[in-house]
Protein backbone atom coordinates (compact mmCIF):
# COMPACT_ATOMS: atom_id res chain seq x y z
CA UNK A 1 0.00 0.00 0.00
CA UNK A 2 1.18 3.40 -0.97
CA UNK A 3 1.32 6.28 1.54
CA UNK A 4 -2.03 8.13 1.59
CA UNK A 5 -4.00 5.66 -0.71
CA UNK A 6 -6.32 2.91 0.34
CA UNK A 7 -5.18 0.23 -1.46
CA UNK A 8 -7.70 -0.83 -4.23
CA UNK A 9 -9.91 2.23 -4.37
CA UNK A 10 -10.09 5.38 -6.71
CA UNK A 11 -8.52 8.88 -5.89
CA UNK A 12 -11.79 9.98 -5.82
CA UNK A 13 -13.02 7.29 -3.27
CA UNK A 14 -9.87 7.82 -1.54
CA UNK A 15 -10.45 11.34 -1.41
CA UNK A 16 -14.38 10.80 -0.17
CA UNK A 17 -12.88 8.24 2.62
CA UNK A 18 -10.73 10.48 4.11
CA UNK A 19 -13.67 13.65 4.23
CA UNK A 20 -15.90 10.90 5.98
CA UNK A 21 -13.56 10.34 8.53
CA UNK A 22 -12.51 14.00 9.19
CA UNK A 23 -16.41 14.68 9.51
CA UNK A 24 -16.84 11.86 12.16
CA UNK A 25 -13.96 13.26 13.71
CA UNK A 26 -15.14 17.08 14.18
CA UNK A 27 -18.61 15.82 14.78
CA UNK A 28 -17.51 13.79 17.36
CA UNK A 29 -16.02 16.91 18.64
CA UNK A 30 -18.96 18.80 18.94
CA UNK A 31 -21.48 15.90 20.37
CA UNK A 32 -20.07 13.54 22.93
CA UNK A 33 -23.27 11.68 22.53
CA UNK A 34 -23.40 9.56 19.74
CA UNK A 35 -27.23 9.39 19.56
CA UNK A 36 -27.21 13.47 19.37
CA UNK A 37 -24.48 12.92 16.39
CA UNK A 38 -26.90 10.74 14.56
CA UNK A 39 -29.97 13.13 15.38
CA UNK A 40 -27.60 16.39 14.08
CA UNK A 41 -26.75 14.21 10.75
CA UNK A 42 -30.02 13.44 10.11
CA UNK A 43 -31.81 16.91 11.15
CA UNK A 44 -32.99 19.41 8.74
CA UNK A 45 -30.49 22.55 8.68
CA UNK A 46 -31.33 26.01 7.74
CA UNK A 47 -27.86 26.76 6.37
CA UNK A 48 -28.12 23.98 3.92
CA UNK A 49 -31.93 25.25 2.99
CA UNK A 50 -33.71 22.41 4.87
CA UNK A 51 -31.83 19.59 3.75
CA UNK A 52 -30.36 17.48 6.47
CA UNK A 53 -26.14 16.88 6.65
CA UNK A 54 -26.21 13.47 5.52
CA UNK A 55 -27.94 14.93 2.04
CA UNK A 56 -25.41 17.51 2.13
CA UNK A 57 -22.66 15.12 2.67
CA UNK A 58 -24.04 13.19 -0.92
CA UNK A 59 -24.35 16.72 -3.07
CA UNK A 60 -20.84 18.23 -1.47
CA UNK A 61 -18.83 15.88 1.14
CA UNK A 62 -16.17 18.41 1.10
CA UNK A 63 -18.35 21.53 2.01
CA UNK A 64 -19.96 19.86 5.11
CA UNK A 65 -16.23 19.12 6.06
CA UNK A 66 -15.40 22.51 5.55
CA UNK A 67 -18.04 23.94 7.51
CA UNK A 68 -17.86 21.73 10.89
CA UNK A 69 -13.91 22.09 10.68
CA UNK A 70 -14.42 25.77 10.46
CA UNK A 71 -15.30 26.34 14.40
CA UNK A 72 -13.16 23.28 15.28
CA UNK A 73 -10.33 24.02 14.48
Amino acid sequence: MKQGKIEGFSGEVDEKICEALRIRTALKFWFVDEERRNKWVKKPNKIWGGKCAFEMMIIDIKGVRKYLESDVW
